[in-house]
């Protein structure tokens, strides 16, 4: 029995009595989602999507209610932004526990909004979140230059020559993206299942990295096998089932490689 299929195997015993708990948090974290439709709807109601930076200049001299409309919904995709991200942190801590042989509870879910510890899982997750925008926007430059280089004309009729490049560039630009943010794989792990006295984001990031030197093929092994689930996420229904063997899943991947390691 291959380590892929043991975990996932663990996985599935562990969610026993688990799913009711799961499915309702899944439910909650489409909550962001659903509010990000309505924006869209606003925005589309007042005509705002699509708009370039000089053509919504241009509506605002013309229209001023408009610089309300629009200050008001980059508002609400900030503060949607702000207070959602708590519940990655409060959805990986059911995972972890349910990994570590306790049933999930919903109220972990909103663990991380009780006081004193909102700000520093913010903080947490604005730092992960911001390194891996880092190397996934560094893992795609070479494919915006080509890109950059067809848009210009520069080649005039031979532009057509850029088109395979700039399709395999984008290609290694996702596998790069995947490798490179690998390393920040069990820092969600660590965070939820430290000692509160002892949570700080940039040590639980260096410490991630430092262990996820020698464990890289293992994350994307578990990750690639995983890929045919990862289409049924697009869907409500199946999800349900997906997001939870999934999450619990990769909890008990990093469990596993957090214990090896220090051992």
């Amino acid at each position: 029995m291959t380590a892929n299929v043991l975990i996932k195997k663990q996985a599935k015993e562990y969610l026993q009595g688990s799913w009711a708990a799961f499915a309702a948090a899944f439910f909650v974290m489409l909550v962001p989602l659903a509010l990000a439709n309505v924006i869209e709807t606003v925005m589309v109601f007042f005509d705002l999507d699509g708009l370039a930076s000089a053509e919504l200049s241009q509506r605002v001299a013309d229209e001023p209610y408009i610089s309300a409309v629009a200050a008001a919904v980059a508002l609400v995709i900030l503060l949607v932004f702000v207070f959602s991200l708590p519940l990655t942190s409060g959805f990986f801590r059911m995972a972890a526990a349910v990994a570590n042989g306790k049933t999930a509870q919903c109220s972990d879910l909103f663990y991380y909004y009780e006081k004193g510890r909102f700000v520093g899982t913010l903080g947490f997750n604005l730092s992960l979140a911001l390194r891996r925008i880092l190397w996934t926007l560094l893992s795609f430059v070479p494919a915006a230059i080509c890109v950059c280089v067809y848009s210009t004309g520069v080649l005039g009729s031979y532009s057509w020559v850029l088109a395979i490049p700039g399709v395999i560039l984008m290609t290694l630009g996702i596998v790069l993206s995947v490798v490179l943010n690998s390393r920040y794989f069990p820092a969600q792990y660590l965070y939820v299942t430290a000692d509160e006295e002892s949570r700080q984001a940039k040590d639980f990031i260096t410490l991630s990295v430092a262990l996820m030197k020698g464990n890289k093929k293992r994350y994307l092994s578990l990750l690639l096998s995983f890929l045919p689930w990862l289409a049924l996420t697009f869907f409500i229904l199946p999800g349900l089932y997906t997001v939870p063997y999934m999450a619990v899943s990769f909890a008990n991947s990093a469990k596993w490689i957090c214990g090896s390691t220090a051992e």
